[in-house]
């Protein structure tokens, strides 16, 4: 519901960088420069969009709730990865 409730308060650009760049409804993560060459865009442009979308006045709280949904499914497959490396 977050998810949704975020996402709709965007732009259609802004979130497919949102849903991109967090992995949202994609099998993997892209990097801004991979963002940037599905859209045609710099590097530079799809980190302003991000940032801008992340910053959105009315909803900050609801987006950086997702980014620290994610950064924490990021840490978890980091520590997995970690540990089966050590197996």
């Amino acid at each position: 519901k977050v998810k949704d409730r975020s996402l709709g308060t965007l732009t259609d650009r802004q979130a497919d960088v949102i849903k991109l760049y967090f992995c949202i409804g994609v099998e993997h993560p892209l990097s801004l420069e991979d963002i940037g060459d599905r859209f045609g865009l710099t590097r530079e442009r799809v980190r302003q969009i991000k940032d801008k979308a992340i910053n959105k006045p009315g909803q900050p709280a609801e987006v950086n709730c997702l980014k620290t949904i994610w950064e924490h499914n990021l840490m978890l497959l980091t520590v997995l990865f970690v540990q089966l490396a050590v197996e």
